[in-house]
């Protein structure tokens, strides 16, 4: 049975925070994080024995593809093929503010709390191992809207993975307790919790497939379908 460190996430701390949970997803290590919908299981998304290691600590099938955190269109364009008109939408419904400062990005029908809480489907490119996208053409990539793990991404170099810190076929985990509590008597187990708090919401993000002529909702999430079949009305053209 393995020990888990936690670590506090605090102003005081954030340094430390940051530069530990880089430590270990430098040596392949898996992690829990907080997010801006609920906790997730992170490790390096392009360490395929990394992520061979978080699937085990899940639970999860290696047929099902895990979802990637990115700091960047940039990033996220070097994991998957986005035309013009793709980034335009993702500038929309990720942080804009953060991707190209200063600039107004309108979000007809979509409120401003669902900004960077939808996942995209994309196409594939080789440089992601097969293990993550569970054999499959596309890959599900989120900008997070929080601080943390964008930080985070952005001091280790690389994208990490972004699926729920509930082993497969539980409820979301929505603090670093239940966390530790879920992988106490447990072989496989996180390397280390990052204690956020606790999240007000158990809905984990929405995710939406772009690679054709217009988007499909594939699973429903914090952003309802409502919203978002309003947002494609007046803004995916």
């Amino acid at each position: 049975m393995r020990t888990t460190r936690i670590i506090k996430l605090s102003g005081e701390n954030y340094k430390k925070a940051i530069e530990t949970s880089m430590a270990f997803l430098k040596k392949g290590e898996t992690i829990v994080v907080p997010t801006d919908t609920i906790y997730g299981l992170a490790c390096d998304a392009l360490n395929e024995k990394a992520i061979e290691k978080l699937l085990k600590i899940k639970e999860r099938d290696r047929q099902k593809g895990l979802p990637i955190f990115v700091n960047s269109i940039e990033m996220a364009r070097r994991l998957a093929y986005i035309d013009k008109k793709k980034e335009e939408f993702l500038r929309r419904i990720w942080n804009s503010d953060l991707l190209r400062p200063g600039l107004d990005i309108k979000r007809p029908g979509l409120d401003d709390t669902a900004v960077g809480k939808i996942t995209v489907a994309l196409y594939a490119k080789d440089v992601i191992p097969k293990i993550a996208t569970g054999g499959r053409e596309t890959v599900a990539l989120r900008m997070p809207d929080y601080k943390f793990i964008l930080d985070l991404i952005t001091a280790l170099g690389r994208p990490i993975t972004g699926t729920s810190a509930n082993i497969s076929g539980n409820k979301p985990i929505n603090s670093a307790t239940e966390a530790a509590k879920q992988w106490k008597s447990k072989k496989n187990a996180p390397a280390l919790i990052v204690d956020g708090g606790e999240i007000i919401n158990n809905e984990p993000s929405t995710i939406v497939d772009i690679t054709g002529p217009s988007p499909i909702i594939l699973r429903s999430g914090i952003v309802t379908k409502k919203e978002l079949d309003n947002f494609f009305r007046r803004a995916y053209i």
